[in-house]
């Protein structure tokens, strides 16, 4: 999977949220959307570099909205690659370009996923979506059975991603740095499957 940061699909416009996808961990643990186009990939610390550049460019238009700035933009590569060796990561591919990544650690009985960031031009492609089922699937092979995440009030538009995939607001709370900002937490239960909203490539 090639690491640019350039990808322009303006057909994109499809909802990758549904059944059909498959988990083949013996595999390079991939998990593949049904007509072959979107990748998601558990990655190591080797790829820290490409999943902090991806993180960079898919957070950026965000720099002015959030207050303070998400704490990504401090990160270095070396902070990237000791968080991916201690917890985890994927990449989000469609064909050989990579658009997309998120990463995820255990805490105690659930997991929480954060960083997820999909870049501009390769949105409502699905990505973030699948971005999430893969971090989702972890969870399930660490055992636990509850998916945790963070995301500012100001953001609707992650608000409303996260409730399709099946997420619940648990707390609100105003952010440490500042409480003019809120910050919510959302959960998920194994047991909860997103509500499939798929429509036709290109529309």
């Amino acid at each position: 999977m090639r690491a640019l940061l350039g990808y322009d699909r303006a057909q994109c416009g499809h909802s990758a949220v549904g059944a059909g996808w498959l988990i083949d961990r013996e595999k390079q643990r991939t998990m593949i959307e049904p007509d072959g186009e979107l990748i998601v990939r558990i990655v190591d610390a080797n790829d820290a570099p490409q999943v902090r550049a991806l993180m960079l460019a898919g957070f950026e238009q965000f720099k002015t909205v959030l207050d303070p700035p998400s704490s990504a933009f401090w990160e270095t590569d070396d902070d990237v690659a000791a968080a991916i060796e201690r917890d985890g990561a994927a990449i989000a591919g469609l064909g050989e370009t990579a658009v997309g990544s998120v990463r995820f650690e255990p805490e105690g009985e659930w997991l929480y996923i954060g960083r997820l960031a999909v870049l501009p031009a390769a949105r409502r492609c699905g990505v973030a979506q699948g971005l999430m089922f893969a971090a989702e699937a972890e969870a399930g092979q660490l055992g636990v059975t509850v998916s945790q995440l963070t995301m500012r009030e100001v953001l609707p538009g992650n608000r409303a991603l996260f409730e399709k995939l099946g997420y619940e607001v648990v707390s609100i709370e105003p952010h440490p740095r500042n409480p003019e900002q809120n910050t919510l937490r959302d959960a998920k239960s194994a047991d909860v499957s997103p509500t499939p909203t798929p429509r036709p490539f290109g529309s």
